[in-house]
């Protein structure tokens, strides 16, 4: 389960919102790469962390629910050169493949020690992907 932790909480009376007084902090989770399969399980929370050492040939997200986003910050380690796959099996279901903008796909940048930040967005059918990509 996700741990959410508020310090202030009030009601804003101007437009029905509701102001929180300090930031919400969700937990890290690292995960890692294991026989070229990366595994989340998507009710530990919503933001994951992986040092990718070898090519990622499965990847699996289970525990995801319909309207669920999870970020995975992929982090390429000093040799780079790998490849993630992007057909990726939810909740057990066959993989398939995600979706992007422009149909594109997405392909993760393999420069040593490079990041792609990338947002999935699951919706009971499709997972849709956002990636931002090469930072450093």
């Amino acid at each position: 389960m996700s741990e959410i932790k508020v310090d202030t909480l009030s009601e804003s009376t101007g437009s029905n919102g509701v102001r929180l007084g300090h930031a919400i902090v969700e937990k890290q989770n690292a995960v890692s790469v294991t026989s070229n399969t990366l595994g989340i399980d998507a009710s530990d929370g919503g933001l994951y962390t992986v040092t990718v050492d070898a090519n990622i040939s499965t990847f699996n997200i289970t525990n995801m629910v319909s309207g669920q986003a999870i970020t995975v910050i992929f982090t390429n380690d000093g040799t780079g050169g790998y490849t993630v796959t992007t057909s990726v099996s939810v909740n057990g279901a066959s993989a398939s493949a995600i979706k992007t903008a422009g149909g594109a796909g997405w392909t993760m940048t393999t420069t040593a020690s490079a990041i792609d930040i990338v947002t999935f967005v699951w919706d009971g059918t499709n997972l849709y992907a956002v990636a931002q990509q090469d930072w450093s």
